[in-house]
């Protein structure tokens, strides 16, 4: 259990990190902030 408790975990980590990052991904993909890698 301590494994899908652990793997819940990260995904929730995961989901907000992933809804900053496009939050922030939106607004500096017009400014040229990030790399050509990211989309």
């Amino acid at each position: 259990m301590a494994r899908a408790r652990s793997e819940e975990r990260r995904a929730e980590i995961l989901r907000a990190t992933l809804e900053v990052i496009a939050e922030r991904g939106y607004r500096g993909a017009t400014l040229g902030r990030w790399p050509s890698g990211w989309g």
